[in-house]
Formats: C-alpha cells, sequence, structure tokens
C-alpha cells in the first residue's frame, strides 16, 4: 500500500473512531433539569452545614432552616450560586416544593415531591444530584410521604 494511503486510512480510522466516542458521550439534560439539579446541590449543602453546625442534627423544620440560612449574612445566596434562597425550596420541573428530611438524620434530605415522566430528583447528604425512577425511588426512599 503507498504511503499516502496508508496515512489516509489511518486518518480516516481515527475520525471514525473520534466520531463513535462522540455519539456515545453523556445525555444532555434540558436547562430547566440542569438548573433545578444545581438548586438541588445547593439546597442539600445548606442542609449540611445547618447539620455540621448544629452538632449533627438536621433542621426540625422550615422555619428553623430558615432562621439559620438568614443568618448566613446576604452573601449567603452567591455561595450557593442562587439568586434567592426561595430558589433551593422549589423544583423547576413540577413547581412544587422538595419533601425536606425535616427533624430525622436521612441519607436523602431532599426529593421532589411530584417529578415528571416518572422520574424524580433526590439529593443526599453529601449533596449528590440524582434522578430516579419510580421503582428505584421506592427503594431508596421506603417512608417517602
Amino acid at each position: 500500500m503507498p504511503k499516502s494511503s496508508l496515512l489516509l486510512f489511518r486518518f480516516l480510522l481515527l475520525a471514525l473512531m473520534f466520531g463513535a466516542a462522540l455519539g456515545c458521550g453523556p445525555k444532555i439534560e434540558a436547562p430547566e433539569s440542569t438548573e433545578m439539579r444545581s438548586n438541588m446541590r445547593s439546597l442539600a449543602v445548606a442542609y449540611g452545614a445547618y447539620t455540621r453546625d448544629n452538632r449533627g442534627r438536621p433542621p426540625k423544620d422550615e422555619k428553623a432552616f430558615r432562621k439559620w440560612l438568614d443568618k448566613q449574612g446576604p452573601d449567603y445566596p452567591q455561595i450557593l450560586k442562587v439568586e434567592s434562597i426561595d430558589e433551593i425550596f422549589i423544583s423547576s420541573r413540577d413547581n412544587e416544593p422538595y419533601v425536606i428530611a425535616y427533624g430525622k438524620a436521612k441519607r436523602i434530605v431532599a426529593y421532589e415531591a411530584v417529578g415528571v415522566e416518572g422520574k424524580r430528583f433526590v439529593a443526599d447528604d453529601l449533596g449528590v444530584v440524582e434522578e430516579l425512577d419510580e421503582a428505584t425511588f421506592d427503594e431508596r426512599v421506603p417512608d417517602a410521604e
């Protein structure tokens, strides 16, 4: 095989492999899911900070949590990467308040009340946010409201 043909063959093979790798990438989320995931992560981080500041005790209710959030100062929303603290309490997908594990030490600290198309986002105590189908949700959050 002539050298130029071999070079062309290698180039085409590399292009094919690169194209295949691009096609196998992660699914791109809708912008509202990305924003909601970020807000849930901010909620979980704030919940964890509250728990740490209160010797391992999570907030007993929303009033106690919001009071603590207010004490963090006017820059706290920017630290959480939101415009307003209120954003971290409402799902932008189903427009319902998140169900938050007040008064309980739980692995899942918040989740969407309704979700979309049989799937709900959940946030754990480490700030990891995942979208779960109903069967997986029922396994991971057996005492869901």
